[in-house]
């Protein structure tokens, strides 16, 4: 039967054409020849650029039964009727039948039976039907059926050479739609190999029939193959356009092979814009086109792209579509289709359940193996197999190896806090360990701060340095909460410490400044403050949910809330160092100029001192102007004197209160550390340092030590032997 329009061939513009396309078939031979074919294959591809293999049409274009139902029941009927045609010689019905179980064969992906269906009505074609439009028409869809298959089976030099043969056999018949047709499929597999000129080319040709030739059904292939490159060029809002004007032509025309395929297209471009609700749609409008013209491999194909859209919003109700798409191919043994949804859910499941993702993949092993029945194939399915198989497991991996790398960067720096608040509670212990020098410094610290800021002032520094240290430090977890939880959370946890800070400030005894029978105490409210803080946090970090009950949890916790504590702690210390070293270096310096002056002065007059020991009976006597050092150790006393002009030391048995007892009469001695009594007259050189000062005291070699424990009595003590009555030190 050969469609209307094609009187029109005396038209120059079709003479034009048929010559064009003679040309544009040598080129396609030619470079058939020489390109090496490119082997990749999407699956997804697949599907949508080569769908003509999953239906079955007669020469006329128009769909037949077989494609509606189960192909099964259609290959018993069909291969009865060819041997009975072949007895009662009727080959044209036999080819024509021959043809239709072929394409039923390959429905059910039985590709080996439909290749020798197919070369078997070649052979009758060739010898037992006469040359006319009629049996080259048929010719030409055997030989385009057979060129689909080979494209399924990789073979797309033989493929091409198939396509390209079945041109001659359409150009010789006049059939303008199927040279169409089969035009639009030389551009959907150039595409897929990625040949963009060669499908250029062809579009070219194409556009130049439908300019030709007045049947709809070519614009609509010219439209489709038009939409095809643009899809490979990235522009797909432009290939959209034209699918939906191709759509619309098959659709009038009732062509629903066509017209199903095209509403795959359209859902294929959405997905690849990122419009899948719009994907959704057409899949849903496909899905209904489909079963009003009981299309089911159309149906199939619709619901396979609901689902891949679907994906993105919800992996689960994916893969319940796709499952439930699989228990209705199974009963029409549609193994191609079994198999694309076999390999979705291959894909939908990697990284989400590894075991059901092995499961579906050895499914799509076993239905590749079904539709590939050769030993040549079945090693191609193998190694698609292994390839697939090795890129899941690579990808699961790749997820095991970065859920492994993110829980040591987690592990990490939890270790890096560990490490660095461990640090600083040995500096903790190590100034804690010299408690006096503490204590005596924090009591200047709260002196210092009163003056430079009020309490209230005080209380919201410490509430900001804790607020944006923990947000820095703390876990992820905390911020994973909804609004401002998070922050609230951080502010009262930062009230804590700052509180219990501002509270001990304020209640800061004096007597712990110079008094060192307090340490002690000082050490217990100094750890009972830390203890207070680190059971506050732990409750509240609890009863809130924000951490885990577990050892290390708690510990990190710990630690952590401690390092903050010691970290302005130990700024502190150095801040005060520094205030006490200048402050010292001052009141050194103007000491030496006093001692500089009084040593232009006339000496005051000797007075004997006589110390008596009140167990041993011993007694010491000497001036005071010689005596230059008494030195307390343990129950015994060290007197440094000068007798006959050099240094000698006596030992007493008595203690150094005892004999500053007896001498607080001589106002030039004084206590200037826990062991030591000075004679101010004999010192002649102060240095400051952050602790206190180092008195020089020849020819006694060591320095004399001041603890900071006695400045102040010490500096009154030197402003009375000032020359200079109406300065001190103090003022």
């Amino acid at each position: 039967m050969i469609p209307d329009g094609k009187t029109s061939v005396a038209n120059a513009g079709v003479l034009s054409f048929v010559v064009k396309l003679e040309k544009m078939i040598y080129f396609y031979c030619a470079k058939y020849e020489q390109m090496k074919m490119l082997k990749i294959r999407i699956l997804f591809l697949l599907l949508f650029l080569t769908s003509n293999c999953l239906y079955a049409q007669n020469p006329d274009g128009k769909a037949e039964t077989l494609s509606y139902s189960s192909p099964g029941a259609d290959v018993e009927r069909l291969n009865n009727s060819i041997a009975s045609s072949v007895q009662s010689e009727d080959y044209f019905q036999a080819a024509t039948d021959l043809i239709s179980v072929a394409r039923a064969y390959k429905l059910q992906g039985n590709f080996d039976e439909a290749l020798f269906k197919l070369f078997y009505a070649r052979e009758i074609i060739t010898i037992h039907l006469q040359q006319d439009a009629v049996s080259d028409l048929l010719m030409g869809e055997c030989l385009e059926t057979i060129g689909e298959i080979y494209y399924f089976r990789f073979m797309e030099k033989r493929s091409e050479a198939f396509y390209f043969e079945s041109l001659r056999y359409f150009m010789r018949a006049l059939n303008f739609q199927r040279v169409a047709g089969v035009l639009q499929l030389l551009v959907e597999s150039e595409l897929a190999m990625g040949d963009t000129v060669a499908a250029k080319k062809g579009v070219e040709s194409l556009q130049l029939l439908a300019a030709s030739v007045e049947l709809s059904a070519v614009k609509a292939h010219y439209f489709t193959a038009r939409a095809a490159l643009l899809s490979s060029f990235e522009q797909p809002d432009s290939a959209i356009i034209y699918y939906e004007n191709a759509w619309k032509i098959f659709k009038n025309n009732n062509d629903v092979l066509n017209a199903s395929k095209i509403l795959g297209f359209l859902a294929e471009n959405c997905i690849g814009t990122g419009d899948y609700q719009a994907a959704i749609q057409w899949s849903e409008k496909g899905v209904e086109y489909n079963t009003r013209n009981k299309n089911t491999g159309g149906y199939f194909e619709m619901v396979y792209y609901k689902a891949f859209a679907t994906g993105f919003f919800d992996i689960n109700v994916a893969i319940t579509i796709a499952e439930d798409a699989l228990d209705s191919i199974s009963k029409t043994k549609y193994l191609f289709h079994e198999g694309v949804f076999y390999s979705l859910l291959v894909n939908a499941n990697t990284g989400h359940d590894a075991d059901r993702a092995l499961f579906y993949m050895q499914k799509y092993l076993d239905t590749y193996k079904n539709v590939y029945g050769m030993a040549s194939e079945q090693r191609i399915a193998e190694m698609t197999l292994k390839v697939f198989t090795d890129r899941m497991n690579i990808r699961i991996e790749n997820l095991n190896t970065q859920e492994r790398l993110n829980e040591r960067i987690r592990n990490g720096q939890r270790n890096m806090i560990f490490f660095f608040v461990i640090a600083l509670l040995v500096l903790l212990i190590v100034t804690i360990g010299n408690l006096k020098k503490l204590q005596f410094r924090l009591f200047l610290f709260r002196d210092y701060m009163s003056d430079l800021m009020p309490l209230p002032v005080f209380f919201l520094a410490f509430e900001l340095y804790f607020f944006l240290l923990l947000a820095f430090f703390n876990s992820p977890d905390l911020f994973a909460l909804p609004g401002f939880s998070p922050y609230l959370h951080l502010a009262l946890l930062s009230a804590i410490p700052s509180i219990i800070a501002t509270f001990g400030m304020a209640s800061f005894p004096a007597k712990w400044s110079n008094a060192p029978k307090n340490n002690r105490s000082f050490s217990t409210v100094a750890f009972s403050g830390l203890l207070i803080i680190n059971i506050s946090v732990v409750v509240y970090l609890l009863s809130f949910g924000l951490i885990e009950f577990s050892l290390f949890a708690i510990l990190n916790a710990v630690f952590t809330f401690t390092g903050l504590i010691v970290v302005p702690l130990f700024f502190m210390v150095i801040y005060i160092e520094k205030v006490m070293l200048r402050k010292h270096i001052h009141e050194a310096g103007l000491m030496n100029t006093r001692i500089r002056e009084s040593a232009q002065l006339e000496k005051p007059s000797a007075k004997k001192i006589r110390i008596v020991s009140d167990k041993s009976k011993d007694v010491f006597e000497s001036d005071s102007t010689d005596l230059l050092l008494v030195e307390g150790q343990s129950n015994y006393t060290k007197f440094y004197f000068i007798a006959n002009g050099s240094l000698k030391t006596t030992l007493l048995l008595m203690t150094l209160k005892q004999a500053e007892s007896q001498l607080q009469d001589y106002r030039e001695f004084i206590r200037c550390h826990k062991s030591n009594i000075v004679n101010l007259t004999r010192v002649k050189k102060v240095k400051g340092n952050s602790h206190g000062y180092k008195l020089s005291v020849p020819p006694i070699e060591e320095p004399v030590t001041v603890s900071k424990s006695f400045i102040s009595e010490f500096n009154e003590a030197f402003n009375r032997f000032s020359v200079d009555a109406g300065s001190s030190i103090d003022e």
